[in-house]
């Protein structure tokens, strides 16, 4: 241990000496070193980093209307409820594809939920392909006063309840 830190000694001791000897040889001797300009290269400037960032908004800024679009323009609709006169309500549910597209979603992602209660359902077409266009009567469910229907299709849903439905008396 003690070889290595003589060593280590010896090597400091070599590599800073000259530095000490050439400091010490200048005394006499001072040298003014008067400022100048440093010549700048004549170059055509680039505008690659601008075009690629551009480039990128751009490519941000589409992608983030097309996932907008096709998100925000497809909803589901309450199409029409009528009072079956005994308690209960007939539910009309459609939805609404102005996109250009058949709009697909994996099982469990589109459906048709009961929350509360009972339902009776008169009509159920594929709820995991929902064609373009506006589509009325896709679900008819029959539901009562304590029912809570959930219609629902990726991010979007209705909840139908039967509660909310019962008119007051002398309303049309």
């Amino acid at each position: 241990m003690l070889k290595r830190i003589l060593l280590l000694i010896a090597v400091c001791l070599l590599i800073f000496s000259p530095v000490v000897i050439l400091a010490e040889g200048n005394d006499d001797v001072t040298t003014q070193i008067e400022e100048e300009k440093t010549p700048e290269a004549a170059r055509k400037k680039d505008y690659t980093l601008y075009y690629a960032g551009a480039g990128i908004l751009f490519a941000v800024a589409a992608a983030a209307l097309v996932t907008r679009k096709k998100h925000d323009s497809f909803r589901l609709i309450l199409d029409n409820v009528e009072d079956n006169e005994d308690g209960s309500y007939t539910v009309y549910l459609g939805y609404d594809n102005p996109t250009n597209e058949v709009i697909r979603f994996n099982e469990g992602e589109a459906g048709l939920r009961v929350l509360k209660g009972n339902a009776i359902l008169l009509k159920k077409d594929n709820l995991n392909e929902f064609n373009k266009g506006n589509q009325k009567d896709v679900v008819v469910a029959v539901i009562n006063k304590d029912s809570e229907l959930e219609y629902y299709a990726g991010e979007e849903h209705i909840v139908i309840k039967g509660s909310e439905l019962i008119r007051k008396e002398g309303e049309k």
